[in-house]
């Protein structure tokens, strides 16, 4: 089985953390990202989403993704995704769907570096 998630502690030590998703993110992979996406941010006051290496994707992403947005504002966290942004990929798939990337955010996250990653984006 392939490994679609993986969590680790930022570098700054600022009580930031990057969450890594990759491969196919689906309605199979769902249950596992929401378990990574709750775990991340409980371990964490800045948690920064890669979603660089995302190659399948529908709109189960969208809806785990403004899920998390919401539990982390609820608990005072900074959610954003990593610059570049998502993959080509993500990009085209949610587009389509009606939810388009800006050159600064998507969903209502920031793109950011990681050290931009602040509890007011």
């Amino acid at each position: 089985m392939t490994e679609h998630c993986t969590f680790g502690a930022a570098p700054d030590q600022m009580g930031g953390g990057v969450l890594r998703l990759q491969g196919e993110i689906g309605l199979e992979q769902a249950k596992t990202v929401h378990h990574a996406l709750v775990q991340a941010l409980s371990q964490t006051s800045r948690l920064l989403i890669d979603l660089s290496q995302v190659t399948t994707v529908d709109l189960t992403l969208v809806q785990l993704l403004l899920a998390a947005r919401r539990s982390a504002a609820e608990q005072g966290k900074a959610l954003c995704l990593r610059a570049p942004g998502p993959s080509p990929i993500v990009q085209q798939t949610a587009a389509a769907a009606g939810f388009p990337m800006t050159a600064h955010a998507w969903l209502g996250l920031p793109i950011v570096e990681g050290k931009e990653c602040r509890n007011e984006c």
